[in-house]
Formats: C-alpha cells, structure tokens, sequence
C-alpha cells in the first residue's frame, strides 16, 4: 500500500478516535444525566433510589444462583417495592435492590402519550413523607421522556454520533481499534519495504539518533549485507543527498551498524547513511 495513503489513513483515524473520545466526554457530562430518554414500545433499564428502610415491607430470599430462588427473590422485591405513574401506560419491574439502590426494567406501552412522565419508587408499607423519613431523604421521582419518533428522540441528544448517526459514541471508538492494529502492521510493512528500496540505491534510515555529552549516538540500516565493514568511513546525508558529516561504522550487524559522531550539529532522524562513492 502506498505510503501516502497509509499516512492519510492513519491520520484520519487519528481524529476519528479524538473526536469519539471528546463525544464521548459530551455524552457522558450532558446525555447520561436527567430525564431518561425512551421511545413508545420500548424497553428501557433503569437505575434509582429509594427512601430508607423504615419497615413494612417482607424481608427478601437471599441471593442465589438458583432459577427457582432468584425468581422468588424477584417475586418478593416486586412486592417490597412499588411505584407509581402519572400514565398507566409505563410499566416498571424492579430485578435488584442493594440498599437503597434498585435496578429495574421500564416497559413503554405503544400508544403512551409523548412528553414528560414521573415516576416515583417506594417501599411496600412506607409512607415517603410519614415518620422515619426526612424530606431530604425522599428520592426524586424519575423524569421518562417519551418522543415520538427517532428524528425527535435523537435530536434530543448533544452527542453528535447520537443525534445524527443514531448510535453511541463509544462504538466509534471501538470501531477504531481493530482498524488501528491493522494500519500499524500495514505502517511497518511499508517501512521495511522502504528501508529495502533506499539499501538497494546505496542509502540506509537511521533508526536511532541520540544526543549525547560530545556528539550523537547513531544505528542505521546498513551493515554487512551491503559491504559495510567494520571502522569504515561513511556520510551522512540529507534527503537532498549532500553530506552533512562523516562518521565511521561501529559494531557492524547482518542489516545495521551504530557509530558515534563528535560534533555539534543539529542531526535529524530523516537524514541518511551511505558509503562513500555513493555521492558524487
């Protein structure tokens, strides 16, 4: 694949994956939190709380991998907890309770009238306001917004993948990995393929430059497969092919060589080695 578009491509993903981080952000600070959004026959997984204990209602089975158990368990929450709407057309089935907190299923009739619907949950046998319980321990009741139709639930959203592709933004994000660990494995093919082509002209990459007290420390791609000896004088050039300084081969390998270089100049990865003769 050519290297061009290879770097197209991954900097596209690039910022395909920072704009599902930031829409995730978006939704996650703005579309996570108030009224829960819902369509007519929908089925939507609700969390909330409920007022404190106060008694009244039947101690629950505990829980249980059991079929059997845990449907007794469920049995029993249902009749511990209750709620109540401002429609008879939204339905709530609780599945969980850890102290205060419950996790539970709403069931959107089709023919609900669209808008804002409550609905506030409490314990069997309590009164929210009665003794026992302060004001400020009353949970609000849920917000349900019902639309009526996709265009206007998912306009109603500030995620853009939301509200204009219909899905949530983490997806993206997901989507991007795979495709990333492929275009990475496509990048180094392609860089191998390059460093093959520029030995076969005579030039070597250089795959490390560090700056040290006294000059750079360099490995480049060339070595004893293209005649490269030990202690023999090369350059090292810029992509123009003038020469920017010499410097003498070190620890010669197969395909890669190091050297150190004593001078002050400014070196940049980009540059190349060669043999000398190679330039003219």
């Amino acid at each position: 694949m050519n290297g061009k578009y290879l770097s197209f491509l991954s900097k596209t993903l690039f910022i395909l994956f920072l704009f599902s981080i930031g829409d995730t952000i978006l939704y996650m600070a703005l579309d996570s939190r108030g009224a829960i959004r819902a369509l007519p026959g929908s089925r939507v997984y609700v969390v909330g709380e409920t007022a404190p204990d106060i008694g009244g209602g039947k101690p629950l089975p505990e829980d249980s991998d059991d079929p059997e158990k845990a449907a007794l368990r469920k049995k029993a929450l249902n009749e511990n907890l209750t709620y109540s709407a401002d429609t008879d057309k939204i339905h709530l089935e609780f599945n969980t309770l850890k102290g205060k907190m419950w996790q539970g299923e709403l069931t959107i009739d089709q023919d609900v009238p669209p808008g804002v619907h409550l609905i506030r949950v409490e314990r069997a046998g309590s009164q929210l306001a009665g003794p026992g319980v302060t004001t400020s321990e009353q949970p609000a009741p849920l917000e349900v917004k019902v639309f009526a139709n996709n265009r206007e639930y998912h306009g109603d959203f500030w995620s853009l993948t939301e509200r204009y592709l219909g899905i949530g933004p983490w997806w993206i994000t997901i989507g991007i990995i795979p495709l990333a660990a492929v275009i990475l494995v496509l990048v180094y093919r392609e860089g191998d393929r390059e460093d093959e082509r520029l030995r076969r002209k005579g030039f070597g990459p250089i795959y490390k430059l560090a700056k040290r007290k006294g000059g750079w420390d360099i490995i480049f791609g060339l070595g004893l497969r293209q005649g490269v000896s030990e202690g023999e004088r090369m350059s090292v050039v810029d992509r123009d092919g003038r020469e920017v300084v010499e410097i003498v081969a070190a620890n010669v390998g197969p395909d890669a060589a190091k050297a150190f270089v004593a001078t002050d100049r400014r070196l940049h990865p980009e540059y190349l080695v060669t043999r000398k003769g190679t330039i003219s």
